[in-house]
């Protein structure tokens, strides 16, 4: 691993850097700046406890949030480092990354009931103008001769509306179905996201069981028992296991 040059060559470069990422269009810059400091971005996130995928997140939406600052940003180095200034920078967009998160799961809980109460409420609204159908076809008939003939015209302009809204109704209540589909399948992958994690954590924890269960069965014809190293084997190999494990699943998004 090379070593970091000093600091006094990494100023320079640094601040012509930061001075062509003013100028959005300049793709170089961008990219050189990307590759310098993703590695920085995302190793703050996940040492706040972030997965893979949630530290990508996160890097993807600090970049955005420094190309909306960069066009008027101006790096002072006497107050203080420019990495510094980014962990900071990185760690507030890990705050709002946060608290999404918990407007998401919220929106998640209570959607299930506006929908279900938006549904009954165009319920409601069919049933006040369903009727009205069939009332307005025989205002418009001519053989009714309580009607005047001028005003039939507006009695088909009343039946018109009422087809409109009915027709409205339908597709609003096809629109909430959907959206009630959707909320369902956005619980289920959050389930599913839950499940994964008990599943994970019960095979990491099954490792040392199953050890545990072996050698505890107290078999008489077990020779490594009498082994001088069978206890520091057996130890180093169910601690290596449970790592290997966490590794695996924390890699895949299973922890």
């Amino acid at each position: 691993m090379m070593p970091e040059p000093a600091t006094d060559t990494l100023l320079p470069t640094r601040q012509s850097l930061l001075g062509r990422l003013h100028d959005l269009q300049d793709q170089t810059a961008w990219r050189e700046f990307f590759d310098s400091y993703w590695r920085l971005i995302y190793k703050v996130a996940r040492s706040t406890g972030l997965g893979d995928s949630e530290a990508q997140d996160v890097a993807q939406n600090t970049f955005i949030y420094l190309s909306r600052r960069m066009p008027n940003f101006r790096y002072d180095p006497a107050r203080g480092a420019f990495k510094s200034w980014l962990r900071v920078v990185t760690r507030s967009r890990i705050s709002v990354f946060r608290r999404q998160q918990k407007v998401d799961e919220k929106f998640r809980r209570e959607t299930t009931e506006e929908i279900y109460y938006l549904k009954r409420q165009l319920l409601e609204v069919k049933r006040a103008v369903s009727p009205l159908t069939e009332v307005c076809n025989r205002l418009m008939r001519f053989d009714l001769t309580l009607i005047p003939e001028d005003t039939r015209p507006y009695f088909r302009d009343i039946y018109d509306h009422v087809l409109r809204i009915n027709e409205l109704v339908d597709n609003a209540r096809d629109l909430l179905s959907t959206a009630l589909d959707a909320n369902f399948s956005l619980i289920s992958i959050s389930q599913n996201d839950v499940s994964k994690r008990f599943a994970g954590w019960a095979a990491i924890i099954g490792v040392p069981t199953m050890i545990a269960g072996i050698y505890g069965m107290n078999f008489k014809a077990m020779p490594e028992l009498q082994w001088r190293y069978g206890y520091p084997v057996v130890l180093t190999l169910t601690i290596g296991s449970c790592i290997l494990l966490y590794v695996l699943f924390k890699r895949s998004g299973w922890l």
